[in-house]
């Protein structure tokens, strides 16, 4: 009678790891969440290089009318009524100018958010997800949050970010690492535009 050993190596039964497919399957959602949010973006901008136009249509209205009105004053003697619409048009112009400083800094960075936004989904992520996304300061400000499978993701993240043209003059800082019961580790990183002088 011929014995078979059950425990040779191939009868042993097989361990499958599911983080795999997981970390993919996050990463394709997070690609298209990103991608979703950079359209979303790329409206908004459109939306306000519109209204940045029409301001300064009507800014550039409302000069034409100051001009007409001082050169009326400059050859005759100025009505009540005159002097009050001359007030009234120096009002709405001083009203506006913060407003067209703020829409003139949104059109000058308005390629900014989309590009980091491009960036980040560009770039392949082992072992490492984001959980929050947050572009400010018309683009310059860049906001990470996530989850790392070790601590050794996190230099290579900030490596392989600092090779996009998008993100080279930017300093990543951490904010927080911690490690959590789970064995993950929840990361923060943060950005700040690098100084001309420095």
């Amino acid at each position: 009678m011929q014995q078979v050993n059950l425990y040779q190596e191939m009868f042993k039964p097989q361990r499958r790891s599911m983080a795999g497919p997981a970390l993919l399957a996050t990463f394709v959602v997070m690609c298209m969440a990103m991608a979703g949010v950079s359209w979303r973006q790329s409206r908004s901008l459109a939306k306000l290089e519109q209204q940045y136009q029409a301001a300064t249509a009507q800014q550039q209205q409302l000069l034409v009318e100051l001009e007409t009105v001082q050169q009326k004053l400059a050859t005759v003697h100025p009505s009540a009524l005159l002097v009050q619409k001359l007030l009234v048009t120096r009002q709405q112009l001083a009203q506006r100018q913060p407003l067209l400083q703020q829409l003139e800094q949104l059109a000058v960075g308005k390629n900014q958010v989309a590009e980091s936004l491009e960036a980040l989904a560009r770039r392949p992520l082992k072992k490492l997800w984001f959980t929050r996304v947050h572009v400010g300061g018309a683009g310059t400000d860049l906001q990470l949050s996530g989850k790392a499978i070790d601590a050794e993701r996190l230099p290579e993240l900030v490596r392989t970010l600092g090779r996009e043209q998008v993100f080279a003059q930017r300093q990543f800082s951490f904010l927080r690492l911690q490690r959590q019961d789970d064995g993950l580790y929840d990361f923060a990183l943060s950005t700040e535009v690098e100084s001309s002088h420095e």
